[in-house]
């Protein structure tokens, strides 16, 4: 017996009582429409199971980039004026804005400025990937004062602003002043911030755990991590984590790096007897000559050194599918369940891979 056919954007229209225009609108999250007229296309569309077409998708994103999206001169059928009285008058946007549909906002939380080129990076991935799907993108500068986050937020509101993604960072923040029931919210990196969302990162962990065997399998027995400490918690300490589950001693942790004072490195390398090294930090080659190294990141691994390799815009792009996804299904607000995604590198001795410009 053959399946029902697929509902359409135009099927959910007509059941709806409005334009495919104003169905297309509340599907991206766009602030067009009045929230009354949203909720009830929302309704329709659980009620008929609609789910967007990524092909069709792609193509609106396409003809949005070109000028030709849905801002532009359309007739819509008569039975849908009704329903499209309940509009909400377009708020004056940019021509990018317009363009694009809805937009989503990057906000860089990069307080010290050590993370510069892998947020340049991953925004670089977030920026693809909401083209594809539609979406503008906006960076903003986070700071930590209350009262400029409350100003952000309702700047972003009034903008019709709805989809979040914060930035990669070595800091642990508090996000104070949001009218969280307005926005989805989604976290890049691997700290667990207040209030907890929704999250994507490297798997910092496993990559620990995976690079501790690697060295063990090489006939490693006294393998040390080798990591700045600052850094080393930018993972929500997952790198010491795995490093420890796979039997390291916690004596064998050096969280000065091996730049700040070699010396003082060497001799503890010495006192500690180490026959193998876990680390991020390109001067090891030099400072162990002939020692096994391992690599926890692909960020200036020096080329014939084992490393896992994830491109940040890996991390960019998968964020904006998890909140285009949340945008779709209307899921706003702090999540009571939170999910995190994480993406697992390749492993591999290849010359060291530059972000796609």
């Amino acid at each position: 017996m053959p399946s029902a056919p697929r509902p359409t954007l135009r099927d959910v229209a007509r059941a709806a009582g409005v334009s495919h225009i104003t169905v297309s609108r509340v599907v991206r999250g766009s602030p067009q429409v009045a929230e009354a007229t949203a909720a009830r296309v929302r309704r329709v569309i659980r009620r008929m199971g609609y789910r967007p077409d990524p092909v069709l998708s792609a193509l609106a994103a396409y003809r949005m980039a070109r000028g030709e999206g849905d801002s532009a001169n359309t007739t819509a059928s008569p039975a849908a004026t009704a329903g499209d009285a309940e509009a909400k008058p377009a708020r004056r946007r940019s021509a990018q804005t317009r363009s694009r549909g809805s937009v989503l906002a990057f906000l860089d939380c990069d307080l010290h400025r050590n993370s510069r080129q892998f947020n340049r990076d991953t925004l670089q991935g977030i920026r693809r990937e909401a083209a594809l799907l539609g979406y503008g993108v906006e960076s903003f500068r986070m700071e930590p004062d209350e009262a400029i986050q409350k100003r952000l937020g309702r700047m972003l509101f009034h903008r019709g602003v709805r989809g979040l993604l914060f930035s990669p960072t070595d800091v642990l923040w508090t996000f104070t002043g949001w009218d969280w029931a307005e926005f989805a919210p989604v976290s890049l990196g691997a700290l667990d911030h207040e209030p907890a969302m929704h999250s994507v990162a490297m798997d910092y962990f496993q990559g620990a755990a995976q690079g501790f065997d690697k060295l063990a399998r090489m006939g490693c027995r006294r393998i040390g991590l080798v990591v700045d400490s600052r850094l080393e918690a930018r993972t929500g300490h997952r790198w010491l984590g795995g490093f420890l589950a796979q039997g390291g001693a916690r004596s064998r942790y050096y969280g000065e790096g091996g730049l700040h004072a070699p010396a003082l490195f060497l001799a503890w390398a010495a006192r500690e007897k180490l026959d193998g090294v876990l680390t991020i930090d390109p001067v090891m080659a030099k400072l162990l000559p002939g020692m096994p190294l391992v690599y926890l990141n692909n960020l200036g691994a020096p080329e014939g050194f084992l490393r896992p390799v994830l491109n940040p815009e890996t991390v960019g792009a998968e964020g904006v599918r998890l909140l285009h996804n949340m945008l779709l299904r209307h899921e706003l607000g702090i999540p009571a369940e939170r999910r995190r995604i994480e993406l697992q590198g390749r492993w591999t001795t290849a010359e060291r891979i530059v972000a796609a410009r």
